[in-house]
């Protein structure tokens, strides 16, 4: 089974913000920062107090209280913006450009522009659906992110994820609730 499909810069967007949303590094940074700065502004707001200077310790105050709510909202924007931003440096050549991925007897075939490669189904590491878009996860680092309901129907991406599925002996995982926050 063979399928076409295009990509455009919101299907690499989503898979960056999957695999960051699951990555421990990415989301101790972020806790860290959310944490961090209110305790430094409370302590020179504590210190502002202790010389009696309660103008300065309130703006401290309010700012830690402020920083620990508005900072994710900040963080979130400013993480897909930039990832954004490099998909578009770094992947200008396959944006808009036809695809394609093909079930072969042993083999996984994905079609580029740039030219072909074939994967064996013992590399395929996940598969998960994301409700608008299948990530075929690799164990050498590549992804194939097939996006639902564009150019492809979800009846069609199911069947050809059956099949996957049935000849790799991989499991494909639910993630239709998951969000970027």
């Amino acid at each position: 089974m063979k399928v076409n499909y295009k990509l455009n810069a919101e299907d690499y967007l989503k898979f960056q913000l999957y695999t960051a949303s699951r990555s421990k590094q990415m989301k101790a940074k972020r806790m860290v920062a959310r944490i961090i700065w209110p305790i430094v502004f409370l302590a020179i707001g504590i210190y502002f107090a202790v010389e009696k200077v309660w103008a300065g310790a309130f703006i401290l105050a309010a700012f830690a209280i402020l920083w620990f709510f508005v900072y994710p909202i900040y963080t979130r924007i400013f993480i897909k913006k930039q990832f954004l931003k490099e998909i578009k440096e770094k992947y200008a050549e396959n944006l808009d450009k036809q695809l394609g991925i093909e079930i072969l007897v042993n083999d996984l075939q994905l079609t580029a522009p740039q030219g072909q490669r074939t994967i064996k189904f013992t590399s395929i590491s996940e598969i998960n659906d994301l409700g608008s878009h299948y990530l075929i996860i690799f164990d050498i680092g590549t992804v194939a992110i097939l996006p639902i309901g564009r150019e492809v129907g979800r009846n069609v991406w199911d069947d050809f994820i059956k099949q996957l599925a049935l000849k790799s002996g991989k499991s494909v995982y639910d993630k239709k609730d998951w969000k970027w926050i």
